[in-house]
Formats: structure tokens, C-alpha cells, sequence
């Protein structure tokens, strides 16, 4: 079994957790994780490990969180990024 299907398995039988919150922070978040392309929890889950461990994503201290579709939207947005930054000098 890949290690990330493990990863997701294991977060998976993770029992969830209510968090309350205002709405407009809500909506902010939700913004923000679609930006990232990933869930809103992703999105919850790497803010606080980064705010916990700086310098460190949840991607790496949990490497199954996001899907491998997740992962080729945000290279390429990355690329499409470089793309017109190198169009525009």
C-alpha cells in the first residue's frame, strides 16, 4: 500500500472535530482553500501546523492530505504563474 493511502486512512478514521466560527472568517477560509485547491479542513489543518511548527506545511507532516489531482492544479497554477511572469518582462 503507496504511503499516502495510508496517510489518507489514518486521517481518515480521525473522528471529526466542531469548530465554531464566525461566518465571514468562515468565508475567508473557504477562499483561501480554494485558492490552495483543498478542503476547507486542509486549509484549518495547515494554518495551524504552520502556525505551530513555522516554516512547516501540513503537506509535509502529512503528505496524504491532498489529493494527486490537488497536487497537479497547484503546479499547474504555478507554472501558468511563471508563464506570465516571464511574458511580462
Amino acid at each position: 500500500m503507496p504511503a499516502h493511502a495510508k496517510d489518507k486512512q489514518s486521517v481518515a478514521s480521525i473522528p471529526p472535530f466542531g469548530l465554531r466560527m464566525q461566518p465571514d472568517l468562515k468565508e475567508k477560509l473557504a477562499s483561501a482553500a480554494a485558492a490552495n485547491h483543498r478542503s476547507l479542513n486542509a486549509e484549518i489543518v495547515d494554518r495551524l501546523v504552520s502556525s505551530l511548527n513555522p516554516g512547516v506545511s501540513s503537506m509535509t507532516m502529512f503528505p496524504g492530505m491532498l489529493s494527486e489531482e490537488q497536487y497537479v492544479a497547484m503546479a499547474m497554477e504555478k507554472v501558468v504563474h511563471n508563464v506570465q511572469l516571464i511574458e511580462a518582462v
